[in-house]
């Protein structure tokens, strides 16, 4: 349910309008997020108007109601990433208002045809993206100035240096509600393998939930979450309403499958095993660095990688992955994407 707004808006230089996924901060700028409500006055404001033009199409009506809002904040500038489609609209609705898009997520292989729907039709001044490679992919969908800066709420998470870190592994559990079977599955291997390792060498083995706490409205599946875990896990430890980026401060190394919290933990650095069992690393990537990536479950390989992962220096790793082609950009405290905004506004 969509919670009612009553409040007159002010007008504002910048507006965001997917909720501040990514968390941005701003300073001296007078800026406003637009929320998941109802703005009420503006709603019977588009309901007058459309029936005044004897517009009663529901369509045509949420339109008007989208134009006297974003009317009402009058906006220079507006963000929003690239899978809800409202900074979109706001474009098409406001062609003179700068529109800057943010890549939410990875670009994984065979996800082109995702972006060609987004896009198609749609334009945007600006497009923040993860790296070289995405930027190669979506210049071909869709015609913009791309700026590469990395994963945008990867980089507003300033990282905590813990002096001792808690846990030796932190795994990015994957589990969803509608998961497949065959991921189930794996993810049910992987933990079994990651117990077995940690009970043999008396290693500490953190989980970063799926569904936590920290999560204001997504934790309803947290139990069955803890259910499944239990499952295959005999002893391991959870952190309540902590995000996974301090937890990933908080752990030696982290072992994922599948994630794009993953690549942002590489972004910045951190020791960490991808479990490439559904060979997408691989699909998406070709050229895989074997200092990190495991394509199977045998109880040795994993005991060797660990072990060398745990032996390497910082600045070690470090060299390791310099280069690698899966580490995103990483821009400390969107210091390119905020330049940009000052810019743009003054």
């Amino acid at each position: 349910m969509y919670k009612l707004n009553f409040k007159v808006n002010k007008k504002v230089d910048l507006l965001l309008v997917d909720n501040n996924y990514a968390d941005l901060k701003f300073k001296n700028i007078n800026y406003y997020v637009l929320k998941n409500e109802i703005y009420l006055i503006y709603l019977i404001q588009a309901f007058i108007y459309s029936i005044g033009k004897f517009q009663f199409n529901l369509k045509i009506i949420k339109e008007n109601y989208q134009i006297f809002l974003i009317k009402s904040l009058s906006p220079k500038i507006v963000i929003g990433h690239d899978m809800n489609g409202k900074l979109l609209k706001v474009k098409k609705l406001f062609p003179k208002i700068i529109s800057i898009c943010y890549q939410l997520g990875n670009v994984w292989a065979g996800e082109n045809k995702i972006y060609k729907k987004i896009f198609s039709n749609n334009k945007t001044d600006y497009y923040f993206v993860y790296d070289k490679r995405i930027k190669k992919i979506l210049k071909k969908i869709i015609k913009t100035k791309f700026i590469i800066s990395g994963a945008l709420k990867n980089n507003e998470i300033l990282v905590k240096n813990f002096k001792k870190k808690k846990y030796d592994i932190m795994y990015i559990s994957q589990f969803r509600k509608r998961q497949s079977t065959s991921e189930r599955k794996i993810e049910a291997k992987i933990l079994k393998l990651l117990d077995g390792y940690c009970l043999n060498h008396n290693k500490k083995l953190l989980i970063a939930l799926a569904y936590n706490q920290f999560k204001t409205k997504k934790y309803k599946w947290e139990k069955d979450e803890l259910e499944f875990i239990n499952q295959n896990c005999k002893k391991f430890y959870i952190e309540k309403k902590i995000s996974p980026y301090t937890l990933a401060d908080m752990s030696k190394t982290i072992a994922c499958f599948n994630s794009n919290l993953g690549l942002e933990m590489l972004a910045k650095e951190k020791k960490i095993i991808f479990f490439d069992l559904q060979k997408l690393y691989f699909k998406t990537y070709k050229n895989l660095n074997k200092t990190y990536i495991l394509d199977n479950l045998i109880y040795k390989n994993f005991e060797k990688k660990i072990k060398f992962l745990f032996s390497l220096s910082k600045e070690k790793w470090k060299n390791k992955i310099k280069k690698d082609k899966m580490k995103i950009s990483f821009d400390k405290n969107n210091f390119i994407f905020k330049s940009l905004i000052f810019k743009l506004i003054k």
